[in-house]
């Protein structure tokens, strides 16, 4: 039989296996049945992270950002990458919307307000600017 991969879910402080309504189904299991399971047959599965080291091809070398009453202002992916090569502490901190570049998490805000010059944009507008440019954003 084949094994199914199955992420663990935290649900009201106890960590939780969601099995698939398919396979519950499949195998006569309803809510409130009590499974006994081979723990020594649970494997951990390690993820494996993608180290990104440059934008992506499909990202633009350069887009003109525009908000409210400041002027126009040009920015490239070499100026992203500048500020990421050189990164300073308060470009980790984020609350849910973050980037990653070399194995590290960047904060979009943060980034986005050494781009811009100021901070009178939201995170989803400066998450958009990043993916135009090519540097895809996550969110927790």
């Amino acid at each position: 039989m084949k094994k199914i991969k199955i992420n663990l879910k935290r649900t009201n402080g106890t960590l939780m296996i969601p099995v698939p309504d398919p396979v519950g189904e499949m195998m006569g299991w309803d809510d409130g049945d009590l499974l006994e399971v081979a723990f020594h047959e649970i494997n951990k599965i390690p993820v494996k992270e993608e180290l990104v080291v440059s934008p992506e091809a499909t990202g633009k070398k350069e887009v003109i950002v525009k908000f409210g009453t400041h002027e126009p202002k040009s920015v490239k992916q070499s100026d992203v990458i500048e500020i990421l090569e050189n990164p300073t502490p308060d470009l980790n901190i984020y609350r849910t919307t973050y980037f990653k570049w070399k194995g590290k998490k960047y904060g979009v805000k943060n980034v986005c307000k050494k781009l811009f010059g100021h901070n009178e944009f939201n995170t989803q507008t400066g998450a958009k600017y990043l993916q135009d440019l090519g540097f895809p954003t996550f969110h927790e």
